[in-house]
């Protein structure tokens, strides 16, 4: 009634389990696809998983009238062959997860092709029942195994049919090796029987291996090759499974399972990727004593036939511990290598991405802002300083996404500065004045120093940002040649000339401020008190606007574009922001 998934890595813990309505009688892998069918003719496909958030639901993609006795995928994982009662089925994968019935193979009409066995008069046919299907090699050829009627070669176009061999015996069940040149077959009674694929209408047995069963069992018995086509492995009614050398055909070593009585009725082979090999044996007439055993083995042993003869089990354990931590950890670990992949996404999809309009946005910020910087009658000298400065410091400022325009910079960088100038501009035209208030932890941190900032600074700013914002004839404020607390041109009002420092430094550093060219309580058109030069910034931010610490040309922490505000030199910054053997090793 369940299909259960162990992890072979993790101690044969359970990992994924489905209950369905009916008995399962058959399964089937493929990479991350289980193949199931019921009793009640339902074929099922599962993708099983240990992961909650990637389970999804089981998928009927056929249902057929009889019990599902055998399942066969091609070689392409495309078409799937179901065996059930007396009819064949072919299922097609259209697209993914999509399966469609392709056509239905029906069972031999008659004995009309066996005639010649002299069957007596009044002999009543048997039941026709198809106990396997495989591929051929040749294209659109299949061969499907039937309990009393043998082996029938079909063509998936047509659905012709050809008898290849028998019925000499019944086929409980059949397998085709890896390379597609043999088949074996298990006839119930006294073993395996070998068989060539050729392309001729008949087959021939080249060989049997004996293995007699008990005369009361008559139960069809699995066969599968193992090991790269080396060997076979074949179910028996005596309580074990019998390994056979596929050179020879003799048997090498077998399997306890259970006690003598016991129908060893399932069987599954699998390789991963280490060295070692796994089969599981499971049992079919034991009810709720019901178990599954699995055995391990070195892929590389050498000498196969002791190998085999000398084993010895090792009982490794039917632990199935299972923490919780170690799920949780999976999941962290599955969840934090998503992000770093999104991460790199990201990061390299930027990296990537063109870098013209940088180019282009700097050119034509640096034209606008010499026009508005022209048009209030500033030196030409000056006017090449500031496009120098600006163009070396847009050069090292990341570009805002997406790319702005000079009217939306010259905007943002008014709204920034309107606080302040409202209150150390009382008189200014409301004209020009910017109406939208904004960024207030800037506009609190430039108020609080606004006793240091003479009236010549801050009209030398609003000229020269606010200036393509606003009516340029309208503009009337104090002359920029001159300042309000009584500065000439080249000196501050604390006795320094025009080369030096109210705090004895030399013209190129800076006494709590720094400026272009000297800084005091007032500066002349050339310097700046309490604010940078053109070519400064601070605190980190963007070009756009200034939040926490400076637009373009203005600094909070009073730092020099070379230098630093705590009295530094000009090339000296002391606050710079730089940026085998088998084992049996489960037993269920």
């Amino acid at each position: 009634m369940a299909v259960r998934v162990y992890d072979v890595h993790r101690n044969l813990s359970t990992i994924w389990t489905y209950r369905g309505k009916s008995p399962f009688t058959t399964a089937l892998w493929h990479k991350d696809r289980l193949f199931a069918g019921n009793a009640d003719g339902e074929v099922l496909m599962f993708q099983p998983t240990a992961y909650w958030f990637r389970k999804r639901r089981e998928q009927l993609i056929a249902e057929l009238y009889n019990p599902i006795y055998f399942l066969e995928l091609d070689r392409t994982a495309t078409q799937l062959l179901v065996c059930s009662g007396s009819r064949t089925t072919l299922l097609v994968e259209r697209k993914a997860g999509q399966w469609k019935l392709r056509s239905h193979f029906d069972s031999p009409s008659s004995f009309a092709e066996m005639a010649e066995l002299g069957e007596p008069d009044g002999f009543e046919e048997p039941q026709v029942l198809a106990t396997s299907a495989h591929f051929l090699d040749e294209k659109g050829l299949i061969v499907v195994g039937y309990l009393h009627h043998g082996l029938w070669k079909y063509q998936t176009e047509s659905g012709t049919s050809t008898l290849v061999w028998g019925p000499d015996e019944k086929i409980g069940s059949t397998a085709l090796s890896p390379d597609g040149t043999a088949l074996v077959a298990t006839n119930i009674r006294s073993g395996l029987d070998w068989f060539r694929v050729t392309t001729n209408a008949k087959w021939k047995k080249i060989s049997s291996s004996p293995e007699i069963q008990d005369s009361n069992s008559n139960i069809p018995l699995p066969v599968c090759f193992i090991d790269k086509g080396k060997h076979v492995i074949m179910g028996t009614s005596k309580g074990y499974a019998a390994i056979f050398h596929t050179k020879h055909g003799k048997k090498i070593v077998s399997l306890d399972h259970g006690h003598d009585k016991t129908w060893v009725t399932a069987l599954a082979f699998c390789h991963p990727p280490n060295k070692l090999q796994l089969i599981a044996t499971g049992d079919g007439n034991c009810g709720v004593d019901t178990r599954i055993k699995v055995w391990i083995t070195d892929a590389d042993s050498t000498n196969t036939t002791s190998f085999f003869k000398d084993w010895s089990l090792l009982l490794v354990g039917v632990v199935r511990w299972f923490h919780p931590l170690t799920v949780l950890l999976r999941f962290l670990m599955r969840v934090s290598y998503h992000v770093l992949a999104i991460g790199g996404l990201t990061f390299i999809v930027f990296r990537l991405t063109p870098a013209n309009h940088v180019e282009n946005f700097q050119q034509s910020f640096a034209t606008f802002l010499v026009k508005s910087v022209a048009s209030q009658g500033m030196p030409a000298k000056h006017v090449d300083d500031i496009r120098q400065s600006f163009s070396t410091l847009l050069a090292k400022s990341p570009i805002p996404q997406p790319s702005p325009t000079p009217e939306r910079i010259s905007s943002s960088l008014a709204q920034s500065l309107s606080p302040l100038l409202e209150q150390s501009l009382p008189h200014t035209p409301r004209t020009w004045r910017p109406r939208t208030r904004t960024l207030e932890s800037f506009a609190q941190r430039l108020s609080s120093a606004n006793k240091k900032m003479p009236l010549s600074s801050i009209t030398v700013l609003s000229k020269v940002w606010i200036a393509s914002a606003t009516d340029l004839s309208e503009i009337s404020t104090t002359d920029v040649s001159h300042s309000t607390s009584t500065a000439d041109s080249s000196s501050g009002t604390s006795a320094a000339d025009s080369s030096s420092t109210a705090s004895a430094a030399d013209s190129s550093s800076t006494a709590s401020v720094t400026g272009s060219s000297s800084a005091a309580s007032a500066t002349d058109f050339d310097s700046a008190a309490f604010a940078t030069d053109f070519g400064s910034a601070s605190s980190a931010t963007d070009f756009v606007s200034a939040s926490s610490a400076t637009d373009f040309g203005i600094a909070v922490s009073a730092t020099d574009f070379s230098s630093a505000a705590s009295a530094t030199d000009s090339d000296t910054t002391h606050r710079s922001s730089e940026s085998g053997i088998w084992n049996q090793i489960f037993d269920l």
